[in-house]
């Protein structure tokens, strides 16, 4: 079968693997009766506030979709718990090209999924959502109100900043550990703010156990990735045609090892990844070159081509269970050329020089020990120092990855 369609199946696949996985966990949601029900909630780690969340009854049953105005509470076990309420909401531009020229928030009441950041006799949430980034603040059974923090513009084009947050949380958190000289100085920001409403919260409470936040550092994986290759290469003269041709297909052997940087958002779904790849690929053929009127001409060509190949790439991995994942690919390849040449017989030599290339693959882990990806290297013009002289070459790769650490 020919590399392209090899290749397109492989991206067929891949498409569909990526349509079909989805991951429900345990978790509950409380409808607008006050019912708390148990469900498997999708999970997709939200990095943004959300407006609606899938859900299944059963493993068996079929998806249903819960909006902002069907539910008042949802979470996911071991979670992030997210409230719906109705507040009033300043989405004000701090980009400072979009900035107003007004001190006081715009406020519209709208309902929202507010994460819960703190929880006890004063509550912390936060929204974040298409750059709006916002914290309100709650104690009781008061309501929800947003801690402002605006940046604006005066008739001078000056960027301020409204910290009225500052002001609020001297107001609504009274106790000795929160003194106004840290308060002037709080930042507008989860880590800052959390710190003080756990502050005030065990002061005013020392019972109250302050949740230890998990640290999320990136993780790294050695691979050794082996493949078994097949391999594609053609030339081309755009002056002269005839010394177009396509060497015999070949099959081969590849060696490599891949550093994987595994990022800590999005439940570990993307990492980066480079990966040094000794490769080769040698071949020969007799070429004919029709002659008009006399004997068609034929000549000896050969490619001896080795390299380095450095990928530099993400991957999105789809767990399936606890145990397996399929991951997709996608990489940027320089390619390192060593003591490579095409040589064609009573025309001419030609050097090769490096280039580069796009990578993409889909393969399947088990055990985060076991790898194995099927790879497609798209085109490579190791000529490209020439002006008429270009190659096409391509691979397919059978890759077998093993984690040594």
């Amino acid at each position: 079968m020919k590399i392209k369609y090899i290749s397109a199946i492989c991206m067929f696949f891949c498409f569909g693997v990526i349509f079909a996985q989805i991951e429900y966990e345990k978790g509950y949601f409380i409808n607008n009766s006050g019912e708390k029900v148990s469900c498997l909630i999708r999970n997709v780690d939200w990095k943004e506030s959300p407006n609606s969340f899938n859900y299944k009854l059963s493993e068996n049953d079929k998806v249903k979709r819960a909006n902002v105005t069907d539910v008042v509470e949802f979470r996911v076990l071991d979670g992030a718990k997210y409230i719906a309420t109705d507040v009033n909401i300043d989405r004000s531009s701090n980009i400072i090209k979009n900035l107003d020229n007004h001190k006081q928030p715009n406020f519209n009441n709208e309902r929202l999924f507010l994460k819960v950041v703190v929880e006890g006799s004063a509550n912390l949430y936060s929204y974040n959502q298409n750059n709006t980034r916002r914290y309100f603040i709650s104690k009781g059974n008061t309501a929800i109100k947003q801690l402002v923090y605006k940046k604006y513009s005066t008739q001078y084009n000056q960027i301020k900043v409204n910290n009225h947050y500052r002001q609020q949380i001297l107001n609504d958190l009274r106790c000795e550990t929160i003194k106004p000289s840290l308060i002037n100085k709080l930042d507008y920001n989860t880590k800052s703010l959390k710190k003080v409403f756990n502050n005030y919260n065990h002061c005013i409470n020392s019972a109250f156990v302050i949740a230890e936040s998990e640290v999320r550092k990136i993780d790294f994986n050695l691979w050794l990735r082996p493949a078994l290759t097949y391999n594609t290469f053609s030339v081309a003269n755009s002056i002269t045609p005839k010394y177009n041709f396509d060497f015999p297909n070949a099959a081969g052997i590849r060696f490599g090892t891949e550093l994987e940087f595994v990022l800590p958002y999005n439940k570990s779904k993307w990492s980066v990844f480079i990966e040094p790849t000794y490769q080769t690929y040698a071949s020969e053929r007799e070429v004919e070159i029709y002659k008009e009127f006399i004997e068609n001409e034929k000549y000896d060509a050969s490619v001896n081509y080795s390299s380095i190949e450095l990928p530099i790439g993400v991957r999105y991995s789809m767990f399936l269970n606890s145990k397996s994942r399929v991951f997709i690919d996608l990489a940027f390849s320089h390619d390192f050329h060593t003591s490579s040449e095409i040589i064609l017989d009573r025309i001419d030599d030609l050097d090769m020089s490096s280039n580069q290339n796009f990578i993409a693959g889909i393969g399947y882990a088990l055990n985060r020990k076991l790898q194995l990806e099927l790879r497609y290297s798209f085109s490579r013009n190791i000529l490209n120092e020439y002006t008429f002289w270009s190659t096409d070459y391509k691979a397919i790769n059978l890759v077998f990855g093993y984690n040594i650490f």
